[in-house]
């Protein structure tokens, strides 16, 4: 959330027609950009389904001509873009149509692209045609990136906004410009923040209503309703949530009728405040906006914000987590909710243990992992009591049938990095990749042994003691996922035991344990690996020409020289050169 999914969709359209290669088009398209909430209500065929959502999302005058999909990339020789934006917005019940419609799409002759933008939890790539598809993550903000848009903001200062955002309890708050964004309107304001992500939440809401009230907001709404503005919202927003489809009034009115009705005892006034307040607000809050006749948050995590305080209010008047939460955490679309709840809850550590215990009891990976955010993310990061709970429920998720569900649980137990979560992860490398039940069976198997060996290296010095005790397992694929691991971690200390290696039985083992030692860059594993040249099979003397080269060592070069001249093979004889010059450029800086 906040990672800029939409914005970059917006980037996208402007530039597809008047300047397609400054975004990697080779010629003009058409963009045509379009929630995909707005999509799954619609009905119809293709052409109608797209009227109907262009209408309800742009107010067309007049419906768009027959044939517009077929004729007007002909007429001006440019083939469509479609973007459609927030596959994690549609309503579950509205998700396997909707997916057939885009696949329909995708079939259509006059389509050339169609760029889809998810959150992560909303999207599984076995639910798609995989061949059809490249699937891209936008990354988090880098350190410098951060820095240049608090330079941005504050110039001179930024410095010191960005001391104050070390002070914030949020391992995503310096990742996204979204919350980057809330950081610097708050400290704009405050010259300070708040320890919490939801209290700088809290912040930014009073800013905006403060602001609203200056701009008139006190001369549209009386005393009483504007001291019920933030609760009225959180009680919108837990409705929207159950409730994805209620945008308009019709649905809106009453649920707010209901709660000023509760509160200030309105009786038949009531719906015509209600009215008032849903359009005032919707004109003056900012957080709280209306296009057209829909109703929406300016973004999703404010919705899910509010929401979550509601849930906690129920909590702190005495009712369980069972009642409150219920089967909803079955449901990912109410995860990031659950996940704030985590933060703006007074009882955090009870409400992941109780999660913990939901994924146990319903045997579900996703509770786990939900379990997992809202510890990470909530007070109790620090207790070993909580760590351990957490990795007991994550266990079931490895044995997920859902393969994305166990890649991030693999990425969970990186995270942790204990003990146990390193035995777990070492267990992931005995699973076999099958060559036999096709490629997307192999592709799956493959991305999660890489990413368990990702996540061992992730961890480090800690898993380094496990790691090599795992070089002496008789599975291969364990030998294997043990050596790249050290590899990546680069710990010296692992290479007199690594050597021992380069004598595996298994091909792929030996190849793997080359590029090891050419990536810890030990002068120890020299000698070893020039012998590694004289063997039989191409791509181990590839592989160990090209460590040899980074690692830089002189008493590499009479062997590689021969092997410049000698060997049969252009490409291992060039990578010979290669890595001559490379020592011979060392040895120069040396000098």
């Amino acid at each position: 959330p906040g990672a800029g999914k939409s914005t970059l969709l917006r980037q996208l359209a402007e530039r597809a027609y008047d300047a397609p290669h400054a975004i990697g088009l080779d010629c003009s398209h058409l963009p045509l950009l379009l929630p995909l909430r707005a999509l799954a209500h619609a009905e119809g065929s293709l052409e109608e389904r797209l009227n109907e959502a262009l209408k309800e999302e742009i107010r067309l005058p007049s419906p768009l001509p027959a044939g517009f999909l077929k004729d007007w990339p002909q007429r001006l020789d440019t083939p469509w873009l479609f973007l459609l934006d927030g596959l994690d917005e549609v309503p579950a019940d509205r998700y396997l149509s909707l997916r057939q419609w885009i696949s329909d799409l995708l079939a259509h002759p006059n389509i050339a692209r169609v760029i889809l933008t998810s959150r992560p939890s909303a999207y599984a790539e076995k639910e798609w045609e995989s061949s059809r598809l490249s699937v891209y993550e936008i990354q988090p903000f880098t350190p410098d990136q951060t820095a240049e848009l608090a330079r941005r903001w504050f110039g001179e200062d930024a410095p010191a906004f960005l001391q104050a955002l070390k002070t914030v309890r949020s391992s995503v708050l310096t990742e996204t410009p979204l919350l980057v964004t809330i950081a610097a309107k708050v400290y704009l304001e405050r010259k300070s923040l708040p320890e919490r992500r939801a209290q700088l939440y809290q912040e930014f809401v009073d800013i905006w209503l403060d602001e609203a009230r200056e701009r008139g907001l006190r001369d549209e709404l009386d005393a009483a309703l504007l001291d019920l503005a933030h609760p009225t919202l959180a009680h919108l927003a837990l409705a929207m949530t159950e409730h994805p489809e209620w945008t308009d009034e019709k649905s809106l009115i009453p649920v707010v009728t209901e709660y000023l009705n509760e509160q200030l005892n309105l009786k038949a006034r009531a719906p015509a405040v209600a009215e008032r307040f849903l359009r005032v607000m919707a004109r003056r809050s900012g957080v709280f906006l209306k296009r057209e006749e829909r109703y929406e948050w300016v973004h999703p995590t404010f919705r899910e914000y509010f929401a979550a305080l509601v849930l906690n209010q129920q909590l702190e008047s005495g009712k369980s987590f069972e009642e409150v939460l219920g089967e909803w955490v079955m449901r990912e679309e109410w995860a990031k909710t659950i996940v704030m709840l985590a933060e703006v809850c007074s009882q955090p550590m009870a409400l992941v243990e109780w999660l913990a215990k939901q994924a146990v009891e319903k045997q579900q990976g996703t509770v786990a992992l939900l379990a997992w955010h809202c510890w990470k993310t909530g007070p109790t990061v620090a207790s070993s009591e909580a760590q351990a709970i957490i990795v007991d429920a994550l266990s079931l998720g490895l044995n997920d049938p859902d393969e994305y569900v166990r890649w991030r649980v693999i990425d969970a137990l990186g995270e942790i990095g204990d003990s146990r979560a390193i035995e777990m992860l070492i267990t992931v490398l005995h699973n076999p990749i099958p060559l036999d039940k096709g490629e997307h069976a192999f592709r799956v198997a493959f991305g999660l042994y890489n990413a368990a060996v990702d996540a061992l290296a992730k961890i480090g010095m800690p898993a380094v003691e496990p790691l090599i005790s795992a070089l002496s397992d008789p599975d291969e694929n364990v030998r294997s996922g043990a050596v790249k691991a050290l590899g990546k971690i680069g710990d010296p200390y692992a290479v007199e035991l690594l050597i021992p290696m380069l004598s595996d039985t298994d091909p792929i083992v030996l190849w793997l344990t080359v590029l090891a030692l050419g990536e810890i860059g030990d002068a120890k594993a020299v000698e070893a690996l020039i012998a590694t040249l004289n063997n039989p099979d191409e791509l181990v003397r590839f592989s160990a020409a090209y460590a040899l080269g980074k690692i830089g060592d002189a008493r590499a070069l009479p062997e590689l020289e021969r092997l410049a001249r000698e060997d049969p093979s252009p490409h291992l004889a060039d990578a010979a050169r290669k890595a001559i010059a490379r020592i011979r450029e060392r040895m120069e800086k040396t000098d």
